[in-house]
């Protein structure tokens, strides 16, 4: 049998020969193999053992015997369905004891051709994978999601997908049935209840809903393989179309596998047939004075007023745009000028599939005062939203509860910049796989009140500017949302100069390492409560309560800064404090920058002679107008490494500082350029 080296290689590399030791049966035909390799490739690089031919089989060992031991010791067969297969006997046979021995079967379906008599009977009742559409790779990730599940691999049940990604069903021509795995309630339900049953080692042969991981292949290796099976996957051959040479006798093939067409792939939606909306892949470029253009066209973004979905294509007497993906007439748009902008209506004869990457689909909209999506803007698919809606400056209000994001990753920057934005409603996100909400609701200066507390959020790494710059927003219901893996808080609130009150009980910071900017700017802030704040991994918090100027309390004595680098202009212009800062238990033996740290400080006290100061380089400023503060005791501080201490007192009349005269770094600091002239009113005491 002819053999694509390298796939052999990527395939084999974590194989483990020994009798029993895997999980996964691979069913399929020779004919396939590139797609077997990709899959055992991706399993085994998550830990997941296969078995399959003719890799797994022992120098020596007869082939039939090797094929009753390896399906005894396995839990799982997958098999690789396609018209090869299907004419298969080896598969046929594979497939039938693996019945008889109780294992969970799951089709993996390459082709939508009539499943033969024998088969039907053992997988009436399975629910099938479709894997016929492209990318392959992503439904490989699916099934191994899926697999993980039934082998108790997975975290929890929950990690399995409430209803099947593909929407998978049995396709209606040439009479096969399978079940539809989808949207409906009760089909859902039924997939989690055959979950547990599998998993708890009920042999009944039904399957269950899967959870398909978007993320890639994880190696060199996988990928290879990967991209080897999805150009099979782009012309999946049948038998009269090879020219192929195959034999069997007593189980072994030989082959030489050729490429052949595409088998047609028939969408199925909730509303009848419909069409995927083309891939508007001329993004929005800030430096293009006059933007980019809008769908299919040469109308620029900005020249459009509206847009609405429709379901059902109207009686016009123009034929509208073709903006398809496949260019088959199945998604049509017009461009209506009105008042001196363009409605656009995009429209279908059934729901419109969302492009699998969404990133900036209406960016640059300036214009756009309204978007009506009527139920029919199918983003099922979807698996990234980056800057979806950057940008719309006119736009007012933005339903999207319609949206299926339950395959999204990346919602950053999702409506930044939308200055005129009032209402935005989010209800009913399902967004366990999002891990980027950088900026996502950024710059939106119009919205007064926003509720992400329905949200899943534990995959989500980045809050940075999170709701920075959006001035007028009073209150955001944050709830008890998992932020256990997010790394980044800086300038999560920056700006929001609106809010006065935020409950931060149900914020997990164990994982946080940079606060940079958390809360600058919340200037009508009178109350924060951080002490549920674990800041253990914390290297930034530079300007992090800076210009919160009514703020009238805040502890922070329960900060860990123990990893902290930074903490300039921490405490900066935090005029509007009635009870000192307790910083007396700060650890500051990392910190290389004190600059504008505590610049005009309203307090009478403030002891900072614990600090340790051995790092720091720059204390630009770090007092600045510090005038209600009379005594300060830096006899602790090492300033050795200081470079940078311009205006460091400047404005504090009548204080007294006292140093260590036993120091000799202080003599060279107090003679720093610039230093000796913003020092007139301050008087240095040797201690």
């Amino acid at each position: 049998m002819a053999e694509n080296n390298e796939l052999q290689d990527a395939g084999s590399s974590t194989a483990d020969k020994t009798p029993g030791r895997h999980d996964v049966f691979i069913s399929y035909s020779t004919k396939n193999k590139n797609v077997a390799d990709a899959i055992v490739s991706n399993f085994e690089q998550e830990g997941i053992r296969c078995w399959y031919a003719p890799r797994d089989i022992l120098p020596g060992q007869e082939w039939v015997s090797a094929i009753n031991d390896a399906l005894e010791a396995a839990k799982v067969l997958v098999l690789i369905y396609t018209e090869e297969s299907n004419d298969s006997r080896q598969v046929m046979n594979e497939v039938a004891l693996a019945f008889n021995a109780g294992l969970t079967i799951v089709p993996f379906r390459l082709s939508e051709g009539e499943m033969n008599r024998e088969l039907k009977y053992y997988l009436t009742r399975v629910h099938w994978l479709d894997a016929v559409s492209k990318p392959l790779s992503k439904n490989i990730v699916d099934l191994r999601e899926y697999v993980e599940v039934i082998l108790n691999k997975a975290p929890s049940v929950e990690a399995a997908r409430e209803k099947d990604h593909a929407e998978t069903k049995a396709p209606k021509k040439n009479g096969v049935n399978v079940a539809l795995i989808g949207v409906a309630a009760a089909a859902v339900l039924l997939c989690i209840v055959l979950i547990v049953m599998m998993i708890s080692g009920n042999k009944d042969k039904s399957g269950a809903g899967t959870d398909i991981q978007t993320a890639g292949v994880q190696d060199a290796g996988t990928e290879k393989a990967a991209e080897e099976a999805d150009a099979l996957q782009t012309e999946i051959p049948t038998e009269a179309e090879q020219d192929t040479a195959v034999e069997e006798d007593g189980g072994n093939t030989t082959e030489e596998a050729s490429e052949a067409e595409t088998p047609a792939v028939e969408e199925a939606e909730i509303l009848g047939e419909g069409g995927t909306l083309m891939e508007d892949d001329q993004k929005y470029d800030y430096n293009d004075e006059l933007g980019a253009l809008s769908f299919g066209t040469d109308i620029r973004r900005p020249d459009v007023g509206s847009v609405t979905f429709l379901s059902s294509i109207p009686e016009r007497t123009d034929e509208g745009i073709d903006i398809s993906a496949d260019k088959d007439g199945s998604v049509l748009a017009w461009y209506d000028k009105n008042n001196g902008y363009y409605d656009l209506t995009i429209a279908s004869d059934g729901i419109i599939k969302a492009p699998r990457n969404c990133d900036n689909l209406f960016a640059g909209y300036t214009c756009m005062e309204s978007i009506e999506f009527n139920g029919c803007f199918d983003t099922s698919d979807t698996d990234s939203m980056d800057s979806m809606f950057e940008n719309c400056i006119s736009l007012k209000k933005l339903d999207v509860t319609g949206f299926d994001v339950s395959w999204v990753e990346n919602l950053r920057d999702f409506v930044s910049f939308c200055d005129s934005l009032e209402e935005l409603d989010m209800g009913g996100w399902d967004t366990k796989r999002v891990q980027d909400m950088y900026g996502a609701f950024s710059c939106c200066k119009s919205l007064r009140s926003l509720d992400i507390s329905g949200f899943n959020t534990a995959k989500v790494t980045s809050f940075g500017l999170l709701f920075n710059g959006c001035e007028k927003l009073e209150s955001v219901n944050l709830g008890s949302i998992d932020t256990s893996s997010v790394m980044t808080f800086n300038s999560m609130f920056g700006g929001c100069s609106s809010l006065k009150e935020v409950d931060l009980s149900g914020l997990d910071t164990s994982s946080a390492t940079n606060m940079n900017w958390m809360f600058h700017g919340c200037s009508s802030l009178q109350k924060l409560d951080i002490s549920g704040f674990d800041t253990s991994k914390v290297e930034n918090m530079g300007g992090m309560f800076g210009e919160c100027s009514h703020l009238e309390e805040l502890d922070v004595s329960g900060l860990d800064t123990s990893k902290v680098t930074t903490m300039n202009a921490m405490f900066n212009g935090m005029t509007g404090l009635l009870k000192p800062l307790d910083v007396s238990n700060f650890d500051t033996s990392n910190v290389t920058d004190l600059s504008l740290m505590f610049q005009y400080y309203p307090c009478d006290k403030l002891d900072v002679s614990s600090f340790k100061t051995s790092n720091v380089e720059n204390m630009d400023s770090c007092f600045y107008e510090c005038s209600y503060v009379k005594e300060l005791d830096l006899s602790g501080w090492d300033v050795s490494k200081v470079t940078e201490a311009k205006y460091m007192f400047s404005g504090c009349k009548g204080m007294t500082v006292y140093v260590n005269d036993k120091q000799p770094s202080w003599n060279s600091f107090l003679k720093l350029e610039d230093f000796p002239g913003a020092t007139a009113d301050v008087e240095f005491v040797t201690k």
